[in-house]
């Protein structure tokens, strides 16, 4: 096999970088470092005794007379240093090396390829969830602008109904009103007509008046005609009493055997 150029090497140890050999207590290189593997493939190849994994620890503890192509990291303040023996590394194609890292470029390419893609289906995914979601809230607000719609509608009915009822209650209270109304000018009919009852009864009164007053003159009047009878009696029998008192004392004699005569002439004139 041809040997292998410094720039290969240079390659390796640039794109190593060989980070993980700062603690020699990791448990395996091939977690941080991306090329162990072709290492271990090289070990193997030249060292079939230890076929195993090899740790960190480990593999910078190998010998370099044991395991010629293997890099042995030296521990440094900043920086570490390698040594390479390319003298028995002349059996090895060192461009295996590259073509695994284009393959392993291509697939990391195609695995990021296919991440965007599960990315992207995811983000249509969660777009169509977004865009069902959506279609379901504007069904929802469709179906609440119609009950609020139906709610409009019976509310509008309900008042249109109490509407109707009221207007019906108007018109009885109307009627109502309209009858008592009439009952009223009947009642003012019936009042005036009493109002002519009394105004007659108050004639008929002062007639009724007036002729108790003729009858009460007219009983006083012939009151006063019987007073003045009595009167005149009076005076006659006063007349008559003087008459006889001046026969009496004119025939004071005779007044004895006359007696019988005189007092039936006095009764007479009385009852006269």
């Amino acid at each position: 096999m041809p040997e292998t150029p410094d720039k290969s090497l240079r390659q390796i140890e640039q794109s190593a970088s060989f980070s993980f050999c700062t603690s020699h207590n990791t448990p395996h290189c091939s977690e941080f470092h991306p090329h162990f593997e072709h290492w271990q493939r090289w070990h193997q190849m030249v060292v079939p005794q230890s076929p195993k994994q090899l740790t960190v620890k480990e593999f910078a503890t190998v010998p370099p007379e044991q395991d010629m192509c293997a890099v042995v990291p030296t521990l440094k303040p900043e920086k570490y240093s390698y040594e390479t023996s390319r003298s028995s590394c002349n059996t090895f194609k060192y461009t295996n090396l590259e073509e695994t890292a284009l393959t392993r470029l291509k697939l990391l390419l195609l695995l990021k390829l296919l991440k965007l893609l599960l990315k992207l289906l995811l983000l249509k995914l969660l777009l169509l969830l977004k865009l069902l979601l959506l279609l379901k809230l504007l069904l929802k607000l469709l179906l609440l602008l119609k009950l609020l719609l139906l709610l409009k509608l019976l509310k509008l009915l309900l008042l249109k109904l109490l509407l109707l009822r009221l207007l019906r209650l108007l018109f009885r209270l109307l009627r109502l009103k309209l009858r008592l109304l009439r009952l009223l000018l009947r009642l003012l009919r019936l009042f005036k007509l009493l109002l002519r009852l009394f105004s007659e009864l108050l004639k008929l009164l002062r007639l009724l008046r007036l002729l108790l007053m003729l009858l009460l003159k007219l009983l006083l009047l012939k009151l006063l005609l019987k007073l003045l009878r009595l009167l005149l009696k009076l005076l006659l029998l006063k007349l008559f009493q003087l008459e006889l008192l001046d026969h009496w004392l004119l025939d004071a004699i005779s007044i004895d055997e006359e007696e019988d005569v005189a007092i039936p002439l006095l009764t007479e004139h009385s009852a006269d």
